[in-house]
This record gives C-alpha cells, structure tokens and sequence, in this order.
C-alpha cells in the first residue's frame, strides 16, 4: 500500500507545539519574578520543571523517521494478514472441493448398494415365485399320480378276481357257515344241564335265581302298597284343610258383604286428570300443535 510522506501532519505539528517568541522575550524580561518564584518553590520542598528557555529543542526529523518507521510496520502487518486471509481461502476451496467429491462419492457409493439391494430383492422374488409354481405343479402332478394309485387300489380291493369270489362265498352261498352256527347252538343247547319245564319248554334259570327273583318282586310289591297308603292319608289330611279354608273364605266374604253399603265413595267435582306423557318415549320427532314441521327456516 502507497502512503504519504508524512510532510502535512509534520508541519501541523511543528506549528502547534512549537514555542512562542512572545511568550520568550516575556519571561526573559521578568527574571526577578522568576527569581522569587524558584526561592518559595525551593522553601515549600517542591521541584519543578525548568522554564521553556532551558527546555530542548524538538527534533522533527527524529519524529518523522520513526513515523515512517511505523506505517512501514503497519504495512508489513497488513501484508502479513492479507496473505494468511489468502492461504486460509485457498485452504478452505481445497477443503470445499475435496469435501464435496467425497459427498459425491458417497451418493455414488450409495446408489450403487441400493441398486444392489434391489437387484438381489428382485432375484429373490423371481426365485421366490419359481419355486412357487414349481411346488404347485408338483403338487398337481402328485395328486394325480396319488388318485391313479388309490384308484387301482380300490379297484383290486373290491373288483378284483380274489375279491368277487370272496364276496361270492360269504355272501351267495352261506349254507356251510350257516349250518356250522346251528350245530354250535344246538351243541351248547345240549350243554346247559337246566332241564325242561313240564311243557317242554326249556330251562333258562336255576332254582336259586328264581327265588332271589320271586324276593324281589314281593319286595316290590310290599313298597308299592305303602305309598298307596301314604298317598291315601295325604289327601285326607288335604281334603280337611281345604274345608277349613273355605269355610273362612265365605265368613270373610260375608262380613266385607255386610260392611260395603256402609262406605260409599265421595262424588267429586274435580276435572279428570290428563293423562301423563310416557317419558321413556323419544319427544325429539313430537310436533306442537303450532308448528308444522320440524324443518329449519
């Protein structure tokens, strides 16, 4: 930076502190008063500065050199500063620039796992979806396979040549096995050793079971007897209790008979009472008689 000689404020201030020749020539008149002034500053023990005839004389050009001294400083420290504002604006575009390739290398990195993770979703759906009709087709095929089987199963259970001549035997023609079961039933017949009653009939029951049953019915016999007779004494006992009772229902009777053309109601000459609205109805859709709809104006 250009800066000026420094020659305008130099004489602005040669002019301002410079000593007046006025104020000189009257001091150097009035010793005597200078004389008494020092001798009562010495006495009061107070030193003060000497007068401006022994005071030095100001060197201008001393002033002007460290002047110049210190706007070549200034401008040194400026230079300094502008080139560290300089070097730090280069490193922030070089931080800027490398930061944002790195930001567009992470979208890119980005977008490619994405693109990954969809690629391999989409594969696995297609597998997902072949394994699927892959599964059902097999199905399909089993099935059929599976009703072919039970099919020629069936048929070899039931309509085969073994199967016909089984259902034949057992069924058509049961003569053998029907007169093998008569024998059988004949021969435990034989084998019971009860006997026969006089008629022929015979023998199903031992002596002794026919006693223990002939206890049984007596036993029966006997209960049913009883209850008959309790029965019996019950509606006895009920018939009288209920003579009792309507024999005091006609003297109640008679006597509120005797007593009713006593009381007799007192004629009024009251209004009949209107009748009070059911309350548990809903009165939201009930009309005055004034008004004609429910409708809003």
């Amino acid at each position: 930076m250009d800066h000026p000689s420094g020659s305008a404020p130099l004489a602005a201030l040669q002019s301002t502190r410079r000593p007046d020749d006025q104020s000189l020539n009257r001091a150097a008149s009035e010793p005597v008063k200078l004389d008494m002034l020092m001798s009562q500053q010495q006495q009061n023990g107070r030193d003060t500065p000497s007068t401006s005839s022994h005071l030095p004389d100001f060197d201008w050009e001393d002033f002007e050199a460290r002047y110049e001294r210190a706007l070549e400083d200034a401008d040194d420290h400026e230079r300094e500063i502008l080139k560290e504002a300089e070097s730090l604006s280069k490193y922030f575009r070089a931080w800027a620039s490398a930061a944002s390739v790195q930001d567009n290398e992470r979208a890119v990195k980005r977008l490619q796992t994405r693109q990954r993770f969809v690629n391999i979703s989409e594969e696995k759906m297609a597998q997902k979806q072949q394994h699927c009709t892959c599964l059902i087709q097999s199905s399909l095929f089993k099935n059929k396979w599976l009703i072919k089987e039970d099919l020629t199963a069936f048929h070899e259970a039931h309509f085969s040549q073994n199967a016909i001549s089984h259902f034949t035997g057992t069924f058509m023609s049961p003569g053998s096995e029907a007169a093998a079961s008569y024998d059988v039933e004949e021969c435990d017949l034989e084998d019971d050793g009860l006997g026969y009653y006089d008629d022929g009939v015979k023998r199903t029951l031992t002596d002794e079971q026919i006693e223990i049953f002939r206890h049984s019915e007596l036993q029966r016999l006997r209960k049913a007897e009883e209850k008959k007779t309790v029965t019996s004494t019950e509606s006895l006992i009920l018939d009288d209790g209920e003579l009792s009772e309507s024999h005091d229902a006609k003297s109640r009777s008679t006597f509120t008979g005797q007593l009713g053309p006593k009381r007799k109601k007192r004629k009024t000459n009251k209004p009949p009472r209107e009748p009070k609205p059911d309350l548990r109805k809903r009165t939201w859709d009930v009309v005055e008689a004034g008004l004609d709809t429910l409708d809003y104006d």
